[in-house]
């Protein structure tokens, strides 16, 4: 008889652990499948994507010859988002040095970094500039820092995105080559067109 009840009770907990375990698995599984779908939900920050869109015309100033020999071309670019407002893509096109210039950006906010990330590409060279940085909601001001590659080595790059108004936006890239000082490279002036 103690045998029965002992063998009983044997076979009792070991249906009670199964079902603690099963019960624990459902509730992991419900945990993940609740923090999958969170994440795939936007952040306040991507609001701030959506101001971009639209198209714009530009100017661009370059100065690699030295802040006071800037050279200025026309262009354009339109903003786009993509899947749900995630991403902003830009499609630039102007001129740089007389040669037609075509670049295409991906801006977006990773919620895991908490940072806003960018992709750019460029008809002038076959890298992808990646940059990864902060928005200030109070100056309207986004700073990216990122590295250039080049046969010179690398470049540290910082760009400063500042909304002006509504419609009009400065975007300023500086540079730091090995072995020299931060320099203003590149000021483009967004205006949207209406």
């Amino acid at each position: 008889m103690n045998k029965l009840i002992f063998s009983s009770a044997i076979v009792a907990l070991c249906f009670s652990t199964a079902s603690i375990r099963a019960q624990d698995q459902a509730q992991d599984a419900a945990a993940a499948q609740a923090e999958f779908l969170d994440a795939l939900k936007l952040a306040p920050e991507h609001a701030h994507l959506k101001s971009h869109v639209g198209k714009w015309t530009t100017e661009m100033k370059t100065y690699f010859e030295g802040p006071d020999s800037a050279a200025v071309s026309k262009g354009s670019a339109t903003f786009t988002l993509l899947y749900d407002g995630r991403y902003l893509q830009q499609v630039f096109k102007g001129e740089f040095a007389g040669v037609p210039f075509q670049g295409r950006g991906l801006t977006g906010f990773d919620k895991t970094k908490k940072k806003f990330v960018s992709t750019w590409i460029d008809n002038f060279e076959t890298g992808i500039l990646t940059m990864e940085g902060t928005y200030d909601e109070k100056t309207k001001t986004m700073t990216e820092v990122g590295i250039s590659h080049s046969a010179e080595g690398e470049t540290k790059m910082k760009n400063v995105t500042k909304q002006i108004d509504k419609d009009t936006v400065l975007f300023s890239m500086y540079m730091t080559p090995p072995g020299g000082t931060e320099a203003l490279g590149m000021e483009i002036t967004y205006r949207r067109v209406k």
